[in-house]
Parts: structure tokens; sequence; C-alpha cells
């Protein structure tokens, strides 16, 4: 079938997919529907036309599952045939300022069996072709080295790996930290798909417009207790597929750490900082209908229920480029916008070199009496308590690297995003020594 935006789906048998290619999984037939989380109520038919490919109506016969197409195009703009399709190894290491991959991501440490969100999507805007943004979950296990098994789903743009910049449904699997196993989507044998209603790889529709109206998807990953595989639930209800547990080594048994977010790859074009952005391209502080958000987390404990993230952490890279915020709303504020309940919203964002107005209502009348002076366009450090104390956190006091400006004629500042000192004065003393060459010439 033809896609509007230049994808073409093909109805594949589900015996002759990628996955049964893997020698750990042939001859292997339909399994049985997964026992779900308890508590987990699917919602109602999610539409039919969640990807752009089924606008047209069109669908893949009982039997079959959806594959988008491969084309010769998208080979030859990958960097290698052996790296096509895959992540570089360097992004298993978390302390971001020795690779180009950056993160901003909420977490959580312990024994769970899976993870559920809703992530808002939105269309990022990616400064070059080789790299990409994305949003998605983590399950993992095993220590970012060479053992690292993940188990990953969400959106993503990446130019080079798609050919444009709609945001895309995918997934992602390692069992060695990216170095030899897994792949993005069906690139590889390994994922079972198991539905003709969704194509891994194809174009998300809509997606959210800022201020106006957000539009999330639904994910839930999680490990079926009568078979020990790891399933995909797309929406309220839809199976996408699974990964067998064969593939994996620590993720045979549970997952160690879950994680929510965005990822940027910074490939530093002319030197300096990408201006690729995460999420909507706003800051978090921004709040709901500018910054991206994932609600409604949850994991699966050993019991197989589907229970609220209680102790959820958040790390971000470069903070000055990309944020994360965990607040939890009551029904008097902004819960009432998005669900019924309270619940979690992460924002994560890129602030595009804007000035900060007091349109962010970091402060604003009704956080205090009439004659308390509120300050003008600051970022909290901490929160009020009920009892109207207020609590400082040490994670949010700004930090400041300034560099010797001894003898320097202009006025110091500190941009959101500096520039890498190191690689600036290598620039400058290049272009110095050319400027003297030409000089000497002449």
């Amino acid at each position: 079938m033809q896609s509007p935006d230049g994808d073409v789906i093909d109805c594949v048998p589900f015996h002759l997919q990628p996955a049964f290619d893997h020698p750990k999984l042939r001859w292997q037939g339909p399994l049985d529907p997964p026992e779900r989380p308890k508590g987990h109520v699917p919602s109602g038919d999610p539409p039919e036309e969640i990807q752009t490919w089924r606008i047209t109506g069109e669908g893949c016969p009982d039997g079959t599952v959806a594959i988008r197409r491969t084309s010769k195009e998208d080979i030859f703009r990958a960097n290698s045939l052996r790296l096509f399709g895959r992540k570089p190894a360097a992004i298993a290491r978390r302390n971001s300022a020795g690779g180009d991959h950056e993160h901003a991501v909420g977490y959580a440490n312990g024994a769970y069996y899976g993870a559920k969100a809703s992530l808002s999507v939105w269309a990022p805007s990616v400064a070059t072709p080789a790299e990409f943004s994305l949003s998605q979950i983590w399950v993992i296990s095993g220590s970012f080295g060479g053992d690292l098994n993940t188990i990953e789903a969400g959106w993503q743009v990446s130019p080079q790996l798609y050919g444009d910049s709609y945001p895309r449904f995918f997934t992602y699997w390692t069992s060695d930290s990216y170095q030899e196993t897994g792949c993005y989507n069906l690139l590889c044998s390994g994922f079972v798909q198991t539905t003709n209603k969704i194509a891994i790889g194809a174009a998300i529709s809509p997606t959210s417009v800022y201020g106006r109206g957000q539009f999330d998807i639904t994910l839930l990953v999680w490990k079926d207790p009568k078979h020990g595989h790891w399933w995909l639930e797309f929406g309220s209800g839809i199976l996408v597929g699974y990964w067998p547990s064969s593939l994996f080594s620590h993720l045979a048994g549970r997952a160690g750490m879950v994680q929510f977010g965005g990822e940027i790859v910074n490939t530093r074009p002319g030197g300096f900082h990408t201006s690729t952005q995460m999420g909507s391209g706003r800051f978090a502080g921004q709040g709901f209908r500018r910054a991206a958000y994932f609600r409604n987390l949850q994991v699966v404990d050993w019991g197989n229920s589907l229970v609220p993230l209680s102790n959820l952490r958040v790390l971000a890279d470069h903070p000055t480029c990309y944020d994360v915020l965990a607040v939890k709303f009551t029904r008097r504020s902004l819960a009432v916008v998005v669900a019924d309940v309270p619940l979690p919203l992460r924002g994560l964002g890129r602030a595009m070199r804007r000035k900060r107005t007091s349109s962010l209502s970091i402060l604003t009348s009704k956080r205090g009496p009439r004659d308390y002076y509120k300050g003008k366009n600051c970022k909290p450090t901490g929160f009020h308590t009920r009892k109207g104390g207020y609590v400082v956190q040490d994670e949010k006091l700004p930090r400041y690297v300034v560099p010797d400006l001894t003898d320097f004629k202009l006025k110091p500042y500190v941009s959101q995003c500096a520039r890498d000192t190191a690689a600036w004065a290598s620039k400058s003393s290049t272009t110095t020594t050319t400027t003297e060459s030409s000089k000497a010439a002449k």
C-alpha cells in the first residue's frame, strides 16, 4: 500500500516476517494472547487513523502483519551497511560528557516487570540528517558496560533513518550494550510483530500543537508471566508484538531500571552545540500545552499488577539546553485539563534562543499576598509547603561557569548553551595564523 507520506506498507504473512530469521526463533508459530497486568483497563478502541498510512482506509488482511518497506534510499543514507538501523555503542554511557548523545529522563531503580506511560507526540526540528530526536520508554537490566539489556519504544524523528522529519513509532532492543545485537523496528531479526493495524517505523498522525491541542500515545511494555516474553501494547489494546526472552540475558528475568524521557544526538555542527530540539523544543517549566510530557507513569510489579511509579528521579545531561521536571498535580490545577485523576506530568524540551519573559507565569499574584515582592523572570529554587513554608532544593540552585575574563574588553554574560572554550580557542588560533600568513605573502 502507498502511504500519503511516501512510505510503502507491505502485508507480510505472519510466518514470513524478519523475526523468524533469527536462529533462536525459527519454526515458532503464533502464541496465545499474553496475560495482561492486573489493573490494566483498556479505554476503548483506538482510532484507526493513528498512523498516516491508515488515513486512506486501507488495511492488511488477517494472518498478516503490516511492515514498512525498506527502500534502497534508506540503506544509502546509512554510514555503513553494518550500522544500518542500529544505535552506536557509545550511547550506553550515561555520562554524556564523553559522547554525542544527550538525555533528559525520569528514572527509577528497582525490580520491575514492565512500564506504562502516555507520551505527547511532537515534530521537533532536527539540525542535521546525522542527528535525531526521540521520546521513549526504556526497560533496562544489566550494567552500562558490555552486558546492558534494553527494550525501548516511543516516537522518533530521524532524517537519516527514515529520510524525512515526521515523528515515527519505533522500537529498539539490545542485549550487549548496543555492540552487536539489536536494531530499530524490524530491521533485523528479533522482535516478533503480531498486529496488522500498526506498522513499526510508520509516521504518527496527528501531532501536538504548541499552545493548542495535545496528542499523546499510550505504550505498555510488560513481561508475560505465562511464557516470559516481553510484550508491547500500543494505545488502548493493540498488541504490537513481543521480544522473546531468549534474546536477552538479564532481561530474561526482570528489569532493574525503567526510564521515561528524551534523547537527541549532538554532532556539534560548525563546532557549536546543535540546535536540534527535544520534545516540543521548549523548557519543561512552560508546562502543559507548551512542553512535551509523560503522564500516568506506572510500572508492573512481581505480581503482574500495574502500580503508580512512586520513586521517580530526574536527570538531565545538559540542563542548560534540555531539562526535565517531575511534577504531581492536584484536581485544582492542570490535572483537570489532562485527566480526571491526579497524575505525574513530566516536561522536556529545549529553549530555542528565546527571551525569558513573565509569560512563563513562574511567580504570579496568586502565589503570595498583595504586598509580597515576587521577583522577575526567576526559575523556582524549591517548592512551597502546605503550611506556608518554602523548601530550597539544591539541584535547582543555579550553577554558573564563567571563564577567566581578565583583560577582556566585552562585558561578561552567561549563555544558555555556552560554547566550548577549548574549541573556540583552537578555531581562533587557526584564524589568526591564516591571517598572518596572508599578510606575509603580500
